[in-house]
């Protein structure tokens, strides 16, 4: 008994080694350059990063953009513990890696345990699916180290299936505590990503409801916990929509179905693979094992023996293999966005899917005893299953051993930091001693947050789109409210994002000083542009007319808003105003003020210079639309009244005729009572 004993302990310090060896050999190729820094450390990867520090500092984050999955449970609370305790967000992402292979191997043992599974499969065939991805394409597992990439949803599905497992298996009277903690899993994990629901929440409940029907199992043990997943899930769906949901509308153009999805999902998946063609086999036998299994489970279903016998391996049969099914109709209505821009099938393809594919590695194996139950048992002695594991497990081992070649360059991993970013602190040094006014930057989305995090000397940059507007996407848009004094311009032409420097010169005249950086191992090159001087005001102050931050909470109180930050049909925005010309602008509104304000009573007027001599302005009140003509040369328009009611919209317009030139500077809007 000892000797078994003996035995036993061996072999699960050998599978459990695998486990960890697993893990290096990821953090290996990640210290060898094998992922692109570009992917671990891009503008996505940093979200959490960057809310942290916002948290950290005390900064107000009414302002924040959350992404539609916002990743605040569980990965928000670990990341930020990590930083908080580490001090460096690049040690923090390795040993955020680690903790996730560690819970999703925890969460998927305690379901197997709950099930009647073997349990010691499940760190072995972690080990080994991140022995396997480590060695081929890294978009296939880089998912693991980064946060906020949907990879949360594998971890909370084995420890929901747990739960549910439990709740089945337990007198009514003692499921009080089970059924609490599901509720609040289901609930804070569809409100921090609700793909939760499709992946975890629908298959659960509508398993749960299909075994207490027709296996005639009795409500009190089955029902219960059916209804509370479906009740945490509306709950978490409402959350989502009311403490995220603004970011919600910008991923909603992306979304759609696809009839050939599929298909497309499966020569996506081999052409990846194709270095690494045991990784491709393995996806599409995950797959394939779901459609070839539903025909035969429906019957098993109709026929309820098994129900009786075995009812909660039957459970997760049903649903992890809806999980499954769930995930390939998540993938093919994400499959229009592999046919967009390069940026966005480089993001969405290398990071987004390949959490989904995760589980086409991981699940097969782990899906094997917890579908089976008893009966695996039953069919499988015990100590085939430990020699099976063994040979697994020292295979593991051995091929891990290979892929620790680049642990040596740990340190230099560690110390990293982008080149554009050393190179604007010795730019913002400089200005400094030359007397520049000191202030925050502009640059595009992926530039602008890893030169933020990755400085040294304290250099604050904001994202903005190509045409210089405010970029509201995942960042807190307070940022806006600063003094703003330079420009981060990449200058490779094939970039999608790139500023356009010709545009920022045109409309601010020409920086006082250029600095130049080179980029990324031989990347194309970035241009600091300095406009910190006094004379540079339009610079500095183009978004504080942003409608965004009007107020108008009592009487009495005016906002400005800056013309460059209205929308407009025609004319180019030059400093904080918009003018247009006859010949380099259709005719059209202008200006387009229509911002939603609580209701009263308003006066509104603007400043311009026109010498367009039909040039008019409009406004649409309680009383229907009105307007007039403007003078040529310069003046203000009539201050005109307008009454908002509730929940309606302030609206008012300047348009150019197409004839001469028309400029507006600034439209002045005060809340009469």
């Amino acid at each position: 008994m000892k000797a078994e004993d003996g035995g036993r302990n061996w072999l699960v310090g050998l599978v459990w080694g695998a486990l960890g060896l697993g893990v290096l050999a990821v953090w290996a190729r990640a210290a060898s350059g094998v992922i692109p820094k570009f992917l671990l450390f891009n503008s996505d990867a940093l979200y959490l990063p960057a809310l942290v520090q916002d948290w950290a500092a005390g900064v107000d984050l009414s302002g924040w953009r959350f992404p539609p999955a916002p990743s605040i449970f569980p990965d928000a609370v670990v990341v930020g513990l990590l930083i908080q305790s580490l001090g460096d967000f690049r040690l923090a992402t390795l040993l955020y890696g680690g903790l996730q292979a560690l819970a999703l191997t925890l969460a998927w043992r305690a379901a197997a345990r709950a099930g009647d599974g073997a349990p010691n499969w499940f760190p072995l065939a972690v080990g080994l699916a991140l022995v396997l991805l480590a060695s081929g394409r890294y978009w296939l597992w880089s998912p693991m180290l980064v946060s906020g990439h949907h990879f949360s949803l594998l971890v909370g599905m084995g420890a929901g299936l747990a739960l549910v497992l439990r709740l089945v298996r337990t007198r009514p009277r003692r499921a009080g505590w089970a059924l609490a903690g599901l509720g609040l899993l289901v609930t804070a994990l569809t409100a921090s990503d609700p793909l939760f629901v499709l992946v975890f929440a629908a298959p659960a409940a509508g398993s749960l409801v299909l075994t207490a029907v027709v296996g005639r199992l009795g409500w009190r043990r089955w029902l219960p916990a059916a209804g509370v997943t479906a009740a945490a899930a509306a709950v978490g769906v409402g959350a989502q929509t009311l403490l995220w949901g603004a970011g919600a509308a910008e991923l909603t153009p992306y979304w759609g179905w696809h009839a050939q999805g599929l298909a497309r999902l499966a020569s996506w998946a081999l052409r990846t693979g194709s270095q690494q063609i045991l990784l491709a086999v393995l996806w599409l036998a995950g797959m394939w094992a779901v459609v070839w299994r539903l025909p035969e489970l429906t019957r098993e279903v109709h026929r309820g023996a098994r129900l009786e016998r075995h009812p909660e391996a039957l459970v997760v049969e049903l649903v992890t293999r809806l999980f499954l099914l769930g995930v390939v109709v998540a993938a093919c209505a994400l499959i229009p966005v592999l046919s967009g821009s390069t940026v966005e099938r480089q993001i969405l393809a290398g990071v987004m899917l390949p959490v989904f594919f995760v589980w086409g590695f991981v699940g097969w194996p782990v899906h094997i005893p917890l579908s089976a139950g008893t009966c695996a048992r039953q069919r499988s002695p015990e100590e085939r299953l430990r020699s099976a594991m063994t040979l697994l497990a020292g295979v593991t081992c051995l091929a891990g051993l290979t892929y620790l070649g680049g642990w040596g360059q740990m340190g230099a991993f560690l110390r990293w930091r982008p080149a554009e970013s050393a190179c604007v602190d010795a730019a913002l040094a400089v200005r400094a001693a030359e007397g520049g006014v000191p202030g925050w930057g502009l640059a595009d989305y992926w530039q602008a947050r890893p030169l933020r995090l990755f400085s040294q000397g304290g250099a604050r940059l904001v994202p903005v789109q190509s045409d210089f507007s405010a970029q509201a996407w995942i960042h807190n848009f307070n940022d806006y409210r600063q003094r703003f004094t330079y420009a981060v311009v990449d200058t490779d032409p094939n970039w999608p994002a790139r500023l356009d420097e010709g545009l920022l010169r045109a409309r601010f005249g020409p920086p006082q000083a250029v600095f130049t950086c080179a980029g990324e191992e031989g990347e194309a090159e970035s241009r600091v542009l300095f406009y910190d001087r006094p004379e540079n005001a339009d610079f500095q102050e183009q978004f504080w007319g942003h409608p965004a931050f009007a107020r108008f909470e009592a009487a009495g109180e005016f906002f400005m808003f800056s013309a460059a930050q209205l929308a407009s049909e025609t004319g180019d925005r030059v400093g904080m105003g918009r003018q247009v010309r006859e010949g380099h602008g259709p005719a059209g509104a202008l200006v387009i003020l229509d911002v939603s304000v609580p209701a009263g009573e308003y006066e509104v007027g603007a400043d311009y210079a026109s010498g367009d001599p039909q040039a008019r302005w409009e406004a649409e009140t309680a009383a229907g639309s009105q307007g007039g003509g403007l003078a040529p040369g310069e003046g203000q328009t009539p201050a005109v009244r307008v009454l908002v009611g509730a929940g309606e919209h302030l609206c008012w317009r300047l348009v150019y005729s197409g004839q001469g030139w028309l400029r507006v500077g600034a439209v002045t809007v005060r809340r009469l009572r």
